[in-house]
């Protein structure tokens, strides 16, 4: 039987079939109306000027000032855009709007830090990664020049005119990704990822620095917390990788941290492990500990709820189930709050693939012999040494799997789905789940959000569903992770919890009340990406004038009780458009 996938309805009040290989799974679903008791507007911008070059990554505000700091991937810098001068009524023209100044801070060529074992350490900063603000203190998270060295976190001290003062530097990880404060202020903490090199021979450990946070002043040195104590455990539901040392074998090396958040009482932490579609659990408690890894399993696309449009080839919107199909939550940002004193995990189901390349000069080279290669050669990537990623139409499928020659273009991971190891798969794995889910705290799955995100946007925007950041191709993401939920951010109004969900290929963010975590409702979808000036503006190459916002990296809410208006404002960091757009959020 070859599965035939329903197209949608694009009326208003869209609804979905969804069909199967198991015709017992079908129902007609309508779409949430949303609730227009909630008003979000933009009001302020800023706009870089530089184009899919990583110009507005990750934001962070700093309320005595009025600045909100911003990593710029293209320049290496920090720019700090002052967010005091608002629209007093919504933007007119948001595609165009650039009502907001910045300040470029260079982030120095290196640091010397404590170190435990040398006294004192040069650390040469190959990057800023992320950064976070707590009361006057910045900290900024730097990357070594050489990827799989220790970095470093960067400290100034902020004061009512934004202006920075450097405090001090300290080291931390492999690769820090992500750094964040506790709510308190006592600890700081950071996703260190370690990465490997791109020849996949050298693999530093993943780890998690925890500094100390004495009366504004961050400790020396950081309490480095690694995942040696889980290397004697078997994780069988815990996705890693294949390194081509014969000696590795322990999962220390292969969990990548992502992204941390922690609990309203400061008490604990949680961090995303997103190659290993897992979480980390971390006791603040006392002497600061990982104490739990929870493997988040899979999402089943067999069923009604959990329909996606996987086929890119048709070039409309058209979901569909498959059994035998499963999706990798993978999260990348999560977030945390409490309902009635039990804690709840809120993550951006985004996926990721694990794809490493050497520095081979050559494609020769490339296909000589290892430690550079034997796998593929890219001209603009170089010499690609290992990948976890294949797709359907390049796997044996078990006889029992049905519908999926319509899908043969899929990105899954190939180290799943085989289970006895004879060539042949019994199941498929897609990246990313396509959605954003709630977990309790220890890895329970309370609400997954199905396939709302790309009905959703198939009906708002039915002649660009699915296109990716940097251009316009009608379902170009259908086959390789969707919309892409990427950037998360809570915020509180009035007695209400709200979600603002990211989408990093179709751009703009889904807000969602998520008080009851049990009964989460869709309030809005909100997307200033100018699709009809984007498509003028790609004849000639240019998609930066007109196009909008483009691809939200890193989000933060600001309650009325702090924003320079009185009103409540959510900040968008847009990666691929190089802006920074921010948005009043009223219940009326």
């Amino acid at each position: 039987m070859t599965l035939k996938p329903l197209a949608l309805s694009l009326a208003a009040g869209l609804t979905l079939s969804a069909c199967s290989t198991n015709p017992t799974q079908s129902a007609d679903r309508a779409l949430p109306a949303g609730d227009p008791s909630v008003q979000i507007d933009m009001v302020g911008r800023y706009t870089s000027g530089i184009f899919d070059e990583s110009a507005a990554e990750i934001v962070a505000y700093h309320r005595a000032s009025g600045y909100a700091y911003l990593t710029n991937g293209a320049t290496g810098r920090v720019n700090a855009v002052r967010i005091s001068n608002l629209l007093s009524e919504p933007a007119v023209n948001p595609y165009t709007l650039s009502n907001l100044a910045d300040r470029s801070d260079a982030v120095p060529e290196q640091v010397w830090v404590a170190d435990p074992y040398m006294g004192q350490r040069k650390i040469m900063i190959g990057g800023a990664n992320s950064l976070a603000v707590h009361g006057d203190l910045l900290a900024i998270a730097v990357e070594n020049e050489n990827k799989v060295d220790k970095g470093a976190i960067l400290f100034y001290r902020l004061n009512d005119q934004g202006d920075t003062d450097f405090v001090k530097g300290v080291m931390a990880g492999a690769l820090p990704d992500m750094v964040t404060f506790s709510p308190d202020g006592r600890y700081v903490l950071v996703a260190n990822e370690g990465e490997p090199s791109g020849d996949y021979l050298i693999d530093p450990e993943g780890s998690v620095s925890v500094i100390p946070v004495t009366r504004g002043i961050p400790d020396d040195l950081a309490i480095q917390l690694n995942f040696n104590g889980f290397d004697d455990n078997y994780h069988p539901d815990i996705i890693t990788g294949n390194n081509p040392d014969p000696d590795y074998t322990r999962l220390s090396q292969d969990l990548e941290p992502e992204y941390i958040t922690v609990t309203p009482d400061s008490r604990t932490a949680f961090v995303s492990l997103q190659e290993n579609n897992a979480l980390a659990r971390i006791s603040l408690t006392d002497t600061p500990s990982i104490t739990g890894l929870f493997p988040l399993g899979f999402k089943d696309h067999g069923v009604t709820e959990n329909s996606l449009d996987a086929n890119k080839d048709d070039e409309l919107a058209a979901l569909s189930t498959y059994a035998g199909l499963f999706g990798t939550y993978h999260p990348d940002t999560i977030a945390s709050y409490s309902v009635n004193g039990s804690n709840y995990l809120v993550t951006a189901n985004e996926g990721d693939a694990r794809e490493y390349f050497s520095d081979a000069a050559s494609e020769a080279q490339c296909k000589g012999p290892l430690p550079l290669g034997q796998y593929d050669w890219d001209e603009d990537d170089g010499c690609l040494v290992y990948t976890d990623e294949t797709e359907i139409g390049d796997v044996q499928l078990d006889a029992s799997l049905t519908g999926f020659d319509a899908i043969a273009d899929l990105k899954i991971n190939k180290a799943l789905g085989d289970s006895n190891g004879d060539g042949v798969y019994e199941a498929a794995y897609a990246y990313g789940a396509r959605s954003f889910a709630i977990f309790d705290d220890i890895g329970a799955l309370v609400y997954d959000s199905g396939d709302l995100i790309e009905r959703i946007t198939a009906d708002r925007f039915p002649e660009h569903f699915n296109t990716t950041d940097n251009e316009l191709a009608i379902d170009d993401r259908s086959d390789n992770k969707g919309p892409e939920p990427e950037a998360l951010t809570l915020g509180q109004l009035g007695n209400r919890t709200l979600a603002f969900v990211g989408l990093e290929r179709m751009g703009g963010f889904m807000t969602f009340d998520i008080t009851d975590p049990e009964a989460v409702e869709f309030v809005a979808y909100t997307n200033h990406r100018n699709y009809d000036a984007a498509a003028a503006a790609t004849e000639d190459g240019d998609l930066t004038a007109q196009a909008g916002d483009l691809a939200p990296e890193g989000m933060q809410f600001i309650p009325a009780s702090q924003s320079p208006s009185g009103v409540a404002l959510l900040l968008v960091a847009n990666e691929v458009s190089g802006t920074l757009s921010v948005y009043q959020v009223q219940q009326q």
